[in-house]
């Protein structure tokens, strides 16, 4: 993702006035059934013309992971289908909205639909403005930021080991092997609480890449 900025000179007033930035933006997208599982619970949103990365990770084990993250990604192209916001404060409304009315949409399903009860699934979304990235995430899918030849975490897990990482309990080498190193405590489709939203800014022109990704076995690490 590159960002290029181009002036013009304002008549008259001997000023140069710098017009808004514009960033270039790649993405791609690709998802696996992996080896454990016949079915993929995995869906992504990838769209550089909205300023857009999304994916969510049904729950491994749960009823119908596969349609909760379906919701997710079809909350996301819902909300955001008049293209990118122009501001931070827009773009963290619109990636709190998105999150909450996933949770509702997919708890409500469930209520209706006795073979949907107890699905859900992780979600993680990265939102471009002009110049400043907002990300919201729920579960133990990653968001990671390539910047400087760097490549750091930026979120971290809503899981059991992590929680107990956070406490001192357990080390990061004991949770990766941990028998509940796949419990979540927060997912959408569960979630009673806001989901947790980011600002790992700085400027945009500053990064390289930002990968979104699903951490499945939790505590993995980076492929």
């Amino acid at each position: 993702m590159r960002r290029t900025l181009s002036g013009r000179k304002m008549k008259g007033s001997g000023r140069r006035m710098e017009a808004a930035p514009m960033i270039r933006m790649e993405s791609c997208g690709k998802t696996d059934v992996g080896l454990r599982r016949s079915n993929n619970e995995d869906a992504f949103v990838s769209a550089p013309e909205r300023g857009l990365l999304a994916l969510a990770d049904g729950m491994g084990g749960a009823a119908s992971g596969e349609v909760a993250s379906g919701i997710f990604a079809d909350t996301v192209r819902e909300l955001l289908s008049a293209g990118p916001p122009s501001a931070v404060e827009e773009a963290e409304g619109l990636v709190r909205d998105t999150f909450l009315l996933a949770n509702r949409r997919i708890r409500e399903l469930a209520a209706r639909a006795p073979e949907h009860e107890g699905m859900g699934c992780t979600g993680e979304m990265v939102l471009f403005t002009v110049d400043r990235f907002v990300v919201g995430h729920v579960g133990d899918s990653r968001v990671y930021l390539y910047r400087e030849g760097r490549l750091r975490q930026v979120t971290k897990d809503h899981s059991f080991v992590q929680e107990q990482v956070d406490r001192g309990v357990l080390t990061p080498g004991q949770a990766r092997v941990h028998a509940y190193r796949h419990m979540l405590l927060r997912a959408l489709g569960s979630m009673t609480r806001r989901p947790s939203i980011f600002f790992p800014c700085g400027r945009t022109r500053a990064i390289s890449s930002c990968s979104v990704r699903t951490a499945s076995p939790t505590w993995s690490g980076i492929p």
